[in-house]
């Protein structure tokens, strides 16, 4: 974490999580040249921004890089809405897909712009979000109007598949599409039951995911992110 020196005049403080230190320094020089916003708090990961601010560090508004390694950008998303409510949130991103776009407005983002913006259509975005308004570029207005229920065509998919899914085929599932491709007899040893009870959950999943193999079936429920191999 590199704290950053105010200016006299005092502008509006800004904070940075990006571990890239050129973007961080790039929003700085952007910041400063336009003069109502400074960069008061530079973090390479989530871990510093959430400890300066609990060690006192006030910024009226964040500027989180959704590519941060790991999950950790879209996680911190979740994190400051959940115990920072009142703290806007920009998120940035170098590329972005319709999926990050739907899930960034919904775990908490005000705005998301994409990193190559020009320096002066910042400033604009901030002061958006300062008011309580949501900035939209005309990408992330069509997704979230295409996609009014919030969710990706993969996770409606995905949805749509499990309501049809019992409890018991939901664990069928689990066990077939492991790492180590079980057969149908350690399928149903594992679960209790006799093959012929395994074949017919396995039919009746085929059936449901519209394959018909337990090789396309583990395909199927590794690209909607049901199973983990």
């Amino acid at each position: 974490m590199k704290p950053v020196e105010r200016p006299a005049e005092d502008p509006l403080p800004v904070a940075v999580v990006d571990d890239a230190t050129l973007v961080r320094l790039g929003c700085r020089a952007c910041l400063a040249a336009e003069g109502r916003y400074a960069v008061v708090l530079e973090c390479a990961d989530g871990h510093e921004l959430l400890d300066a601010l609990a060690a006192g560090a006030a910024p009226r508004v964040v500027l989180v890089d959704l590519g941060l390694p790991g999950p950790e950008g879209r996680s911190l998303l979740e994190h400051l809405a959940t115990a920072h409510p009142g703290l806007p949130v920009v998120a940035l991103a170098a590329h972005y897909t319709d999926e990050a776009i739907l899930q960034a407005y919904r775990q908490g983002a005000r705005a998301l712009v994409d990193k190559a913006l020009r320096h002066a259509e910042l400033p604009p975005v901030l002061d958006a979000v300062l008011r309580g308004a949501v900035w939209h570029t005309p990408q992330s207005q069509r997704v979230l109007l295409d996609n009014p229920d919030g969710l990706t065509a993969e996770e409606r998919q995905r949805q749509r598949l499990l309501a049809q899914l019992t409890p018991r085929e939901r664990e069928v599932l689990l066990a077939m599409c492991r790492g180590d491709d079980p057969t149908y007899e350690a399928v149903a040893q594992e679960l209790g039951v006799c093959r012929r009870t395994v074949e017919t959950y396995a039919g009746r999943l085929f059936t449901v995911f519209g394959v018909r193999s337990k090789p396309a079936l583990l395909l199927s429920a590794v690209r909607l992110r049901m199973v983990r191999v």
